[in-house]
């Protein structure tokens, strides 16, 4: 099983894809396909201040002296 991801908008409830996966879309023509929507939920203004932060100080943090651990 093969999967792809992209961000879209459903319009009269038709999920349009990207055109970068017109070959993989033509491969399964008339087969069935599995579909996991994830819809992102609007959070409070405070949970979406709150996320921010903590992105912002936890990207600070980084220094070249943790790029051992991404390997």
């Amino acid at each position: 099983m093969k999967a792809v991801e992209f961000t879209t908008q459903i319009f009269n409830n038709l999920i349009q894809v990207p055109g970068e996966f017109e070959t993989e879309i033509k491969s399964v023509r008339d087969k069935d396909v599995r579909v996991i929507l994830l819809i992102d939920e609007p959070g409070t203004y405070e949970e979406n201040k709150i996320k921010s932060f903590v992105q912002e100080q936890f990207f600070q943090g980084y220094s070249e002296s943790d790029a051992i651990y991404d390997e």
